[in-house]
């Protein structure tokens, strides 16, 4: 059977705004950060979403330090053919560090459609690389996650796992046949007969004895137990991988894949295939929905229109629509183009993707995860964007920023960032002191921890009298200085306070002048002793790491208690009293 395909330009993009309102980030430098470990350099992506006949949402990422987080020692780069590739990989962008064990992968759940969501937990870590893990739910209630493990040099394998308690456990881990790499971005598809099958690109050896990318067709008849391989579908004018499996309203299964759109068509359950063609559009990481209305949608990377895009079919793959010539409507064209869309039960679809490839460090520290859902036209003319939870569009800008920024603490679904002036030795000690105060006397240090901080979103607390000794601490939370607030989880633009309960020694008696010495403040800063203005610095935000003193003589009796309270206001990144505090007299 030959189908011929076409391409028409049909309907316009969405508003180009829309979708920025519409997007909730899940993953990001700030939110959901992975717990560190060895080789972890920010890149977060590969990212798939399930949605469980509980209700329950899963979403798997990978994590680690680059594009392609493969195991880096000193004793893997010996081997020549490893050093090879690493060195292609470091021209990339590549950073140049180790990672004894490679990137690894988490997974998320969500009880209320995605708008809060738990904190990630390893679910794959093995001696490879461990990247794009797909959950797909079988209809008999196990679940079976794919992904593919990857070392240097060339190495990849296709691999799955099976968890019969919704993924709290999971079982031993098996491979597929051979020549099966992987299945990109794809998880499996469960046919309406309760059939599973998984397209897994590869290396297969053909009956000339010659091996070319393709995608092996594999079947599970009893919930992803076993599999085996059924066909083979490719040529040496079509080489096929990162593809995707949907099953078509009238039984047929419909494949398509990466770089030109290569599509075919199964009419018995994916042994036999009609030859592929192209249907003139050039796109990577292709996922196939089918909508209620029957509309096929490919969600792919675009390399026409650049960013993450979707083509709509109204006859099952032959004939495609887009706003552009050979391109699909914008879904996030700012964005880079893996992704993996599932189907809500209110007929949108639900889309999560990464923010760039990772390709260069400065990308990689940064990745992000987002989320949007989108409406597919019932004629497949274009598409609407609709609000994913905890977007802007869905909770308001404010309430949105403020469940990635501005929680009132320390999230608990979140890891602290990774933001620390720690991170840099030469940001930290007490030699600024000495630097600076090479005559004072210290008098006494006060206490790292002991401080109270709360956030001053609506610019109260002044008003309030947080500065004040004897107020509610209610709402106030721990917090230490010496490092930036971002460090302890308070991730927060704004304004915000500190405050300590403290007795002043009773050697301050010997010093007819006192200072309150601060080693720095990232920040605009006010200090206050018990509730009465005591000073400021005038450097502003520039003056994040310049020490300051501010005359406390009269204020701080030698022997009475005290409140000491800084309030500070950043407007970009990490904040707060970073450096250590001393009282000191002059000499």
């Amino acid at each position: 059977m030959s189908m011929r395909t076409r391409f028409e330009i049909v309907g316009r993009e969405p508003d180009p705004a829309r979708k920025f309102a519409c997007r909730r980030m899940i993953v990001g430098p700030w939110l959901s950060q992975p717990e560190q470990f060895p080789g972890y350099n920010g890149f977060v992506g590969w990212s798939g979403v399930t949605v469980l006949k509980s209700g329950r949402w899963l979403v798997t990422f990978n994590a680690g330090y680059w594009h392609a987080s493969m195991p880096v020692t000193e004793a893997i780069l010996e081997d020549p053919a490893c050093r090879a590739q690493f060195d292609r990989h470091l021209r990339m962008g590549c950073p140049d560090l180790e990672s004894p064990r490679g990137g690894r992968t988490f997974l998320m759940h969500s009880d209320d459609g995605g708008l809060t969501w738990s904190t990630p937990r390893v679910i794959i870590d093995t001696e490879h690389t461990d990247c794009h893990a797909m959950i797909a739910e079988m209809d008999n209630g196990a679940l079976l996650c794919s992904w593919y493990v990857e070392d240097l040099p060339d190495v990849c394998v296709a691999t799955h796992m099976r968890s019969h308690d919704g993924g709290e456990t999971w079982g031993e881990h098996r491979t597929f046949s051979a020549g099966a790499r992987a299945a990109g971005n794809e998880s499996a598809l469960v046919l309406s007969d309760g059939t599973v099958l998984h397209a897994l690109y590869g290396y297969y050896r053909g009956e000339e004895g010659r091996s070319w990318e393709a995608v092996g067709i594999h079947r599970s008849r009893d919930h992803g137990e076993t599999w085996e391989r059924i066909a083979v579908v490719g040529n040496d004018d079509h080489h096929m991988h990162e593809q995707s499996l949907a099953e078509l309203p009238d039984g047929r299964i419909v494949l398509i894949s990466r770089a030109h759109g290569d599509i075919a068509w199964s009419e018995d359950g994916g042994e036999t295939w009609t030859e592929p063609e192209s249907i003139g559009i050039s796109i990577y990481d292709p996922h196939l929905i089918v909508t209620p209305d029957g509309v096929l949608a490919a969600f792919a990377g675009s390399y026409f229109g650049g960013g993450l895009r979707v083509t709509l079919s109204p006859d099952g793959g032959r004939t495609w629509h887009g706003p552009g010539d050979h391109y699909g409507y914008d879904v996030d064209a700012s964005a880079y183009g893996y992704n993996h869309p599932i189907l809500l039960d209110d007929g949108s679809v639900y889309v999560i993707y990464q923010s760039t490839g990772g390709h260069h460090t400065h990308h990689a520290r940064t990745m992000a995860l987002w989320g949007v859902r989108v409406k597919v036209s019932p004629a497949a003319d274009g598409i609407e964007m609709l609000p994913a939870r905890g977007s802007p569009a869905d909770i308001g800008y404010e309430a949105a920023y403020d469940m990635v920024v501005n929680q009132d603490g320390p999230a608990s679904h979140r890891a602290p960032t990774r933001r620390s002036a720690h991170d840099d030795p030469r940001l930290e000690g007490d030699e600024v002191f000495d630097r600076h105060w090479t005559r004072h006397a210290v008098i006494a240090p006060l206490p790292r921890d002991g401080w109270k901080f709360r956030k001053d979103r609506a610019r109260v607390g002044e008003e309030k009298g947080w500065a004040r000794p004897g107020i509610d601490l209610d709402g106030w939370h721990d917090i230490r200085i010496g490092d930036w607030w971002d460090a302890f989880g308070f991730h927060h633009l704004g304004t915000a306070w500190y405050r300590l309960e403290w007795t002043v020694p009773e050697e301050a008696e010997r010093y007819p002048q006192r200072l309150l010495a601060f080693g720095a403040v990232d920040g605009e800063c006010a200090v206050y002793v018990d509730g009465a203005f005591a000073g400021a610095p005038d450097h502003g935000f520039d003056g994040w790491e310049t020490p300051f003193e501010i005359d406390v003589t009269s204020q701080l009796a030698p022997g009475s208690s005290v409140v000491i309270a800084v309030k500070v206001r950043n407007s970009t990144g990490p904040a707060g009293i970073w450096r250590s505090v001393k009282l000191i007299a002059p000499p």
